[in-house]
C-alpha cells in the first residue's frame, strides 16, 4: 500500500476507515489488501456493527488470504490446516450471526459464557479453508 493511501485511511475517524479502505482496495496488491484488511480487523472490536461493510471485503476471492494474519507462525499454522475445518462460534442471544469463530471449542465456550452467562450457546461448523480467514493468535480465530 502506498504511504499516501495508508495516510488517507488512517487520517480519518476510525469508524470511517473501513469504508476508506474499500475505496482504495482495487489499487492494492493482493498482499497489501489482505495484510491491511487484517490490520483493520485486529483493531475492530465491534465488527458486527459494520458487518455489511466487512463481509464483501472478507469474502474477496483475491489470492493470498494467509496474509490476513500478522505473524509468520500463524501463516504457517494456516497452511498446515486441512481443507475441511471444524470451527466453533460462542454467542449470546443478540449476536448469533457474528463474524468470529475459533478452532478451539474452549474459546467458543468462553465467549458464550462471557456474552450470555449460562444461557450462551456454541455452534459447530464444518467449513472449507478457502472460505475462511485465519486471524491467529492465542484464541485461534
Amino acid at each position: 500500500m502506498t504511504r499516501e493511501a495508508l495516510r488517507y485511511i488512517l487520517a480519518r475517524p476510525r469508524h470511517t476507515q473501513l469504508e476508506r479502505f474499500a475505496g482504495v482496495a482495487p489499487t492494492l496488491s493482493n498482499l497489501e489488501y489482505w495484510y491491511t484488511l487484517g490490520h483493520f480487523w485486529r483493531r475492530a472490536y465491534t465488527a458486527y456493527t459494520l458487518s455489511d461493510q466487512w463481509l464483501p471485503l472478507l469474502s474477496s476471492s483475491r489470492p493470498g488470504r494467509e496474509f490476513f494474519t500478522l505473524f509468520e507462525r500463524d501463516r504457517q499454522r494456516w497452511r498446515r490446516l486441512p481443507e475441511e475445518i471444524t470451527c466453533y462460534r460462542g454467542y449470546g442471544r443478540s449476536n448469533r450471526s457474528g463474524l468470529f469463530m475459533s478452532l478451539e471449542l474452549s474459546v467458543a465456550l468462553d465467549f458464550a459464557v462471557y456474552l450470555r452467562g449460562i444461557n450462551g450457546r456454541v455452534d459447530t461448523f464444518q467449513v472449507r479453508k478457502s472460505d475462511c480467514l485465519f486471524r491467529g493468535g492465542i484464541r485461534l480465530r
